[in-house]
């Protein structure tokens, strides 16, 4: 023990000896009620504590966790005790939690360093206590502790003081510390939490015991707890000086909304390439399918499940309660970026016990109620001018932009990102070119292309603006991995030169999904090919130059739902251009 702080707390038990012997000095100072939990100034708290009938109760809960020893180090606490009177109805419960459970929730949420007197008028004290919980102490001649009222003050110890309460502090449980309980059915969601845990020591806020060996041992190891979903997730759910609403999954929901979606995600262990190259190497990846499933649905079911109620839109969240409708004018945001509007907003949180949390609200759903393409299979888009587009080497290219400024005002339309591609021929044959797909599911896709007309940027173009006439081929892994020998031709199709077109290209459902196939600058994806075929006689009239803005993959489920709600659009109106 530290030689001047072993003195100092010597001097300070000398003088509270002193004061309690006399018994007035004290008494009038520090306002000790007299009701027979008294202390020894001269003793440590856990001897006063275990020497008491009355904390008989308290002493055994807190040597379960081995709080004995560190009661009795040199360092200073406070304890806000309850009596036996007050453990009797609980203390069953408490007796069975996990060491974790009862360290957290009920030993470390009644003790705090450094010493708390209750003696005359203290205002209003914010309190850390051990389990990094902040708890008001507060009062003038009678204390509150929280919601527990101080029976008997400033019971003096050698190292620290100690107060009695009527109840037991109530903990306050943050969105984290909800998932880690057992209170509620949440096995499944915290079995994930807890594959992605992270604890590291902190010596300079642990407590120092003995030398052994040459070594420090501690009798209180004080460790940082993190977790790797709260940086995948953006959320912060252990801090209690943020604000998060979270939609947690019971069991029940975890389990249905994984068989759901689990279509989806149909993966085997080995892909062949394909290369769209004008050179292609044949080449194969392997990994484990099973892995890759399981993770990429967990990851699917939590992606839009955390919302930060410090964002402007998501505060109505704050007094949202289960069945009420999401105000129609407003929408939400996920914490990765996920925009709910109104109907959405308002099916994700229809049902579920919404429980107020020390740092937000934490709803406990029976069921997940996810729109699939909001979620966990949403709509592709690829840029054509981005770098999944291949073109082969007879043709040219050129990527040309479109700003608000630039675009031709009678043409209809936007061209996204404000770019698109140009390919053409010098030799005026039929162009083509070809475009890796990214991410896609084990599903059916509605796949759209998009087109830009001749004149786009242009108000005084000369000569007639002429269609695309063109189709598109689908090349594709089988269901057991292998590339299928021939691609899926679609029909074709013509353009509408007066305005930037979306065009429905055809529907495709793919046996195995791709997303998280790849790795470092491989890309082992689908792929389709844009064919022109371009006619030029008395009836028809074509372009041979492809002008494309995108493509984009819209999930079937998707597509069917707009023509069955049709107010959707209502919220989505971009979305009329895949009907």
């Amino acid at each position: 023990m530290n030689r001047i702080y072993r003195n100092a707390m010597a001097v300070l038990a000398l003088a509270v000896g002193a004061m309690t012997t006399a018994c007035s000095d004290w008494d009038d100072h520090y306002g000790v009620s007299n009701t027979g939990v008294v202390g020894n100034a001269n003793g440590y708290l856990w001897e006063n504590i275990k020497s008491n009938e009355q904390l008989s109760m308290f002493a055994n809960l807190l040597e379960k966790v081995g709080y004995d020893s560190i009661l009795s180090t040199s360092q200073s606490f406070t304890v806000w005790a309850p009596t036996n009177d007050v453990l009797a109805a609980d203390y069953d419960r408490l007796n069975n939690l996990s060491e974790s459970e009862l360290l957290r929730e009920f030993v470390k949420n009644h003790i705090a360093r450094n010493l708390y007197a209750a003696t005359g008028n203290i205002g209003t004290q914010k309190v850390l206590m051990l389990n990094k919980k902040v708890v008001t102490f507060s009062g003038s001649g009678s204390y509150t502790m929280g919601d527990a009222n101080v029976v008997n003050a400033n019971i003096p110890n050698y190292n620290g003081i100690m107060h009695t309460v009527d109840k037991e502090i109530t903990f306050n449980y943050n969105i984290y510390e909800t998932i880690d309980s057992t209170k509620y059915p949440l096995d499944s969601l915290h079995g994930y939490f807890a594959k992605y845990n992270v604890r590291q020591f902190l010596p300079g806020s642990s407590v120092e015991g003995s030398v052994v060996d040459g070594q420090i041992t501690y009798v209180d190891s004080v460790f940082l707890e993190n977790n790797l979903l709260f940086y995948d997730y953006n959320a912060l759910i252990n801090r209690e000086d943020s604000s998060y609403t979270m939609i947690a999954p019971t069991d029940r929901a975890w389990r249905s909304t994984y068989e759901r979606i689990s279509k989806y995600f149909n993966y085997v262990s080995g892909y062949q390439f394909i290369d769209r190259s004008d050179t292609p190497v044949d080449t194969a990846v392997t990994f484990d399918a099973g892995y890759l499933k399981d993770s990429l649905i967990k990851q699917s079911i939590m992606s839009s499940l955390f919302f930060n109620n410090n964002i402007r839109t998501n505060r109505n969240l704050l007094t949202l309660e289960p069945g009420q409708n999401f105000p129609a004018t407003d929408s939400l945001q996920s914490t990765l970026g996920h925009k709910y509007y109104a109907s959405d907003a308002t099916e994700l949180f229809s049902e579920g016990i919404k429980l107020e949390r020390s740092n937000g609200n934490f709803w406990l759903v029976d069921s997940l109620h996810l729109f699939p393409w909001r979620t966990y299979a949403p709509i592709i888009k690829i840029e054509a001018e981005s770098g999944y587009t291949v073109i082969p080497e007879q043709y040219r290219s050129s990527a040309f932009s479109v700003y608000e400024t630039t675009k031709n005002p009678n043409v209809p339309g936007r061209v996204s990102n404000y770019r698109y591609l140009s390919v053409y021929s010098e030799s005026q044959s039929n162009p083509s070119f070809h475009m890796y797909l990214p991410n896609v599911l084990s599903t059916t896709y509605v796949i759209f292309g998009v087109f830009v007309p001749a004149n786009i940027t242009d108000t005084a173009f000369q000569g007639e603006i002429l269609p695309n006439r063109a189709r598109m081929r689908i090349y594709y892994n089988r269901a057991n991995g292998t590339k299928a020998p021939t691609p899926r031709n679609g029909s074709y199709f013509t353009t509408n030169p007066e305005k930037v077109d979306t065009v429905n290209m055809g529907e495709f459902e793919f046996p195995i999904a791709y997303r998280g196939t790849s790795s470092g600058q491989s890309m082992y994806y689908p792929s389709l090919t844009i064919e022109g075929n371009a006619r030029n006689n008395k009836n028809y009239h074509e372009d041979y130059v492809l002008r494309m803005d995108c493509v984009i993959l819209v999930p079937k489920e998707m597509i069917e739902y707009l023509q069955q709600h049709p107010e959707y659009l209502k919220y989505y109106p971009e979305y009329k251009n895949f009907l």
